[in-house]
């Protein structure tokens, strides 16, 4: 999703593909999941850079989205709450937030277990995240170069 997004649909790529570009290209039965610094390779791979900010904080993972730059965070399933696709599943599990809604108060976020895209408050996206790393207010994250939103309600003049 972040490679899409990263090059403004110039790149798609399914999570097949990515998987079989990684150094685990049949996934572990206990373990299904890429690690972050899997796709961060996998996307240097297709000469996309994605940049890995783990230990930064939350609110630095906020200021990189209100700079236009998408993130994959990476936290507990189990904060997810009402707003999890899966809630049998609660471990550790990486989504995309692509933007900010006009509040600033949530996350449009792009989930693997989802059916589609939803609005999830930050609060939520927060506790999620900041449980993850194990040291207080840190968290796993990586970001993409800054891109534009484009409205397509708007046509060109």
């Amino acid at each position: 999703m972040l490679i899409d997004r990263a090059t403004i649909g110039g790149t798609l790529v399914t999570g097949g593909y990515v998987r079989s570009i990684t150094n685990e290209p049949i996934p572990s039965p206990s373990d299904p999941g890429l690690t972050l610094n899997q796709v961060i390779d996998a996307a240097a791979h297709l000469h996309i850079p994605i940049v890995n900010k783990t230990g930064h904080t939350f609110d630095e993972a906020i200021s990189d989205l209100k700079a236009r730059r998408s993130i994959i965070l990476c936290g507990l399933y189990s904060y997810f709450g009402t707003y999890s696709a899966q809630p049998s599943f609660t471990g550790p599990h990486a989504i995309m937030v692509n933007n900010l809604n006009g509040s600033g108060a949530d996350g449009l976020v792009y989930d693997p277990l989802a059916n589609a895209e939803r609005w999830i408050p930050l609060t939520i996206l927060r506790q999620f995240s900041e449980e993850l790393y194990g040291h207080p207010h840190q968290i796993i994250y990586a970001t993409c170069r800054a891109v534009p939103f484009i409205d397509s309600n708007t046509s060109p003049t």
